[in-house]
């Protein structure tokens, strides 16, 4: 395979290769060979071209996400988040990149940011391919963790306000039960104030969140 990938590629191998004869400092040769190389599994060649490219343009995101994708395409998440982040504190708006470090999250199981960057990339470009299917992966793996994780937590804090109680049973301290319209008036309030407070924390994330959970 690696053989035939190689063949394949090799007129722009020969192509960027006598570029970069005339000129050893030209960027966009230096990285689309680097690619290539990266494409036929030649890593170390890749890498080289990659970092002489950074050395010559360290403001040029292209050199850092051709990195990543190495990195990322060898199942290496933690090194391609790192180089992806390089990539989008020279370009903010590749969403490409965004992307691709949120796939990465989502292979380490870090599913809220994997959605948040995600959401960044659709946000950018919403005809990026697969966009919308990377986003319903996400989304449906946060549910599925919810409906699991949610009747163990219920479970849970049934047994911590049973022993609230008894505790304040023991003090003397008398129950009030609200009714059914209270009750409703007052989750109303206490959800209205959580996503206030949201809206002032992370504004950039509510709307995604609401989404998820299914309020909006």
């Amino acid at each position: 395979l690696q053989m035939g990938a190689r063949q394949q590629f090799t007129p722009a191998l020969e192509l960027y290769s006598k570029v970069l004869d005339l000129d050893t400092g030209h960027f966009d040769a230096l990285v689309s060979r680097g690619v290539i190389y990266s494409k036929t599994k030649d890593y170390r060649k890749s890498t080289e071209d990659f970092r002489k490219a950074q050395e010559i343009a360290p403001e040029r995101a292209g050199s850092y996400y051709g990195l990543a994708e190495l990195h990322y395409n060898r199942r290496q998440f933690n090194k391609a988040i790192k180089n992806y982040n390089l990539a989008l504190e020279r370009d903010d708006q590749l969403a490409e990149a965004y992307c691709r470090r949120g796939l990465s999250y989502y292979y380490l199981k870090n599913y809220k940011v994997a959605f948040h960057d995600l959401y960044k990339a659709y946000d950018i470009n919403p005809d990026l391919p697969k966009i919308r299917s990377f986003l319903k992966l996400v989304q449906n793996k946060i549910k599925d963790i919810t409906v699991k994780f949610e009747p163990e937590m219920v479970t849970y804090f049934k047994e911590q306000i049973k022993m609230e109680w008894e505790k304040y049973d023991k003090m003397g301290i008398k129950r009030i039960t609200f009714s059914p319209a209270e009750t409703e008036e007052y989750l109303d309030s206490a959800y209205g104030a959580e996503w206030a407070d949201l809206e002032k924390k992370v504004p950039d994330l509510v709307s995604p969140l609401k989404k998820v959970t299914c309020n909006e």
